[in-house]
């Protein structure tokens, strides 16, 4: 039984990194359409099951969740998503367009690998 919960807890994490990458991809294309509230929607949906992820999973849709704020021009909300978006990168190369972002809203001082 235990090996059986066990692979019951992988497929259900495994289904949350599915389903928080398909919302931040729908937000992506919403952000790239000028949608501000399908924006703000789908990256609401992604931040929801990736609060299932540890950190390092939770990357896009945060980094979503920063975009869509900057689309709405909160730039309030945009810092706090895209830190926590850098906060949880694998590499500096993945943190790199939360790092711009953040940098083009003149937060130059951010720099990568220093969080």
């Amino acid at each position: 039984l235990e090996s059986r919960g066990g692979m019951s807890r992988n497929w259900e994490l495994q289904q949350y990194q599915r389903l928080q990458r398909c919302y931040a991809n729908l937000a992506g294309i919403a952000i790239n359409a000028g949608e501000v509230d399908a924006a703000e929607r789908h990256a609401k949906e992604a931040l929801h099951y990736a609060d299932q992820l540890d950190e390092h999973d939770r990357y896009n849709a945060e980094f979503m969740a920063g975009m869509a704020c900057r689309l709405r021009r909160d730039d309030a909300c945009a810092v706090r998503h895209l830190i926590r978006a850098l906060a949880g990168t694998h590499s500096t190369s993945q943190g790199q367009p939360a790092a711009e972002e953040l940098q083009k809203m003149g937060l130059g001082a951010v720099k990568l690998g220093r969080l």
